[in-house]
């Protein structure tokens, strides 16, 4: 799948074996060398029950005497771009329970903002929900399609939206035709309300209890830090003002930029 997406970038192979004696061990120590001389930069996040006062002597002793030379950085554009256009991999593998793995993928260009965050984590929870009926209930056809989206900020801001499920082999081209039938369906018609009002529901309980938790305030410091975006300021007034053409606009926006992947691993033909 990564071979396929990102088109064998060097920097997206997989590790194997006679890579290893082909590292250069001095190369690897100069690069950590190179980036923790330098502390000025960087920015430490601590959530949990902490006396402050206690902390901050700790903080001091091993924060503040890390090295600093302010050097000025930002991230460097290595050009690790997803495949575009109209594509398929289907490759065969041999298999002790024969199945075929399917894999679509969906991308383009999105900003990076928390309304299109949300409306994307709605979209593939929504798919989720279509999908568990029309092909898991009503065909039987596989345990579970898994929808999963997310937007990247860098080193371009783009949304991807990718779909995977495995099933036996002779269900596979039905079940394919569902699967981009239902995406384009969904893109033209957007969510009915019911399901809509299901998802919102979900999401405003599981941010109200996540509050209460670390992980939660450690990835939102990260993201406000790293991408610059507040994931809390008015999540629950977005949350409750998206409607279902909003997110039927959204779904069309992405597909409409022509940027579909699919990827299939079988097995041979008896």
């Amino acid at each position: 799948i990564t071979s396929t997406l990102y088109m064998k970038h060097p920097r997206t192979l997989r590790m194997k074996a006679d890579m290893v004696d082909k590292m250069d061990y001095d190369k690897i120590l100069s690069m950590y060398q190179d980036r923790f001389k330098d502390a000025s930069d960087f920015t430490f996040i601590l959530v949990g029950n902490v006396d402050v006062e206690a902390v901050k002597p700790l903080i001091e002793s091993y924060l503040g005497s890390l090295p600093s030379i302010n050097r000025k950085e930002t991230f460097k554009d290595n050009h690790i771009e997803m495949r575009k256009g109209i594509y398929k991999n289907e490759f065969i593998r041999q298999q002790e329970t024969p199945k075929v793995n399917n894999f679509i993928s969906y991308s383009g260009t999105c900003a990076y903002t928390l309304r299109n965050d949300i409306l994307m984590s709605m979209t593939d929870q929504l798919l989720n929900l279509i999908y568990t009926e029309k092909v898991r209930e009503d065909e039987g056809g596989t345990y579970g399609v898994y929808p999963m989206g997310q937007l990247v900020k860098y080193p371009t801001e783009r949304a991807v939206l990718q779909i995977f499920f495995n099933t036996a082999p002779d269900k596979q081209d039905k079940l394919m035709k569902i699967i981009y039938a239902e995406a384009e369906a969904f893109a033209k018609n957007g969510p009915d309300e019911a399901s809509l009002n299901k998802v919102k529901e979900y999401m405003l309980k599981k941010y109200a209890d996540n509050q209460k938790e670390n992980g939660y305030w450690m990835n939102n410091l990260n993201d406000y830090f790293y991408y610059g975006m507040d994931m809390t300021e008015g999540y629950t007034y977005i949350v409750n003002s998206i409607t279902a053409k909003d997110i039927q606009k959204f779904v069309s926006d992405l597909l409409k930029q022509g940027n579909e992947i699919e990827v299939t691993m079988t097995v041979p033909n008896k």
